[in-house]
This record gives C-alpha cells, structure tokens and sequence, in this order.
C-alpha cells in the first residue's frame, strides 16, 4: 500500500468551538480545506497548516473546513479550533492533543 488509510471520526470533546455543529458520528472524513486526505497523519498536517496560514494571513485567519462522506461540510475559524484544543488538553488532562504512529513498514 502507499500508507493510506480510511480516516473516521467516531466522537468529538465537547467545546463552544463545536457546539451546535451536527458532527458526525462514525463518518469518513475524506477532506481538510479541499485536500483529499490520505491518512490519519495527512488529517493532522493538513489541520495544522490552516492554522499556520492563519498566522501568516493579513489577519482575517484562515479557516478550517472539514468535508465528509456524509456530505456534511464542517467549517470554522483555524485558530478558534486550534484554541479549543488546547482547552480541551487541559480540561481532560490529557497528555497530547494526538498519538500518530508510524504506518508499518512493507515487508
């Protein structure tokens, strides 16, 4: 294989970031800002550029939109998102926001 992998959300932290929004349950997440996401790790580094380019931007930030098989379109402030989380690390104390592992090697 390539390393792609089919990437499901199965449940979200609750935050005022989110709240209101109809997130999906058990759904494939199949794009971040228009890319196709590849993996679980592409999920990742896909996120943390729109909240990189939100920095870099004229002060607007970016956004952060979340496209799944469901068709349902999530979308919301890079920055507000990346806030959030820092929230929720601490809030549930947790030890990291992530723990991405190495896809296996091929034989």
């Amino acid at each position: 294989t390539d390393g792609r992998q089919v990437v499901i959300v199965t449940g979200v932290l609750s935050h005022e970031v989110n709240a209101g929004l109809p997130f999906p349950r058990d759904d494939v997440l199949l794009c971040v800002n228009g890319d196709t996401v590849r993996n679980l790790r592409h999920a990742a580094e896909l996120v943390d550029r729109s909240v990189t380019a939100g920095a870099s931007s004229d002060g607007g930030g970016s956004w952060l939109v979340l496209e799944f098989a469901s068709r349902t379109v999530l979308v919301t402030r890079a920055a507000a998102a990346q806030a959030a989380t820092i929230e929720l690390v601490a809030r549930h104390l947790l030890h990291t926001d992530r723990l991405l592992h190495s896809p296996p090697s091929k034989l």
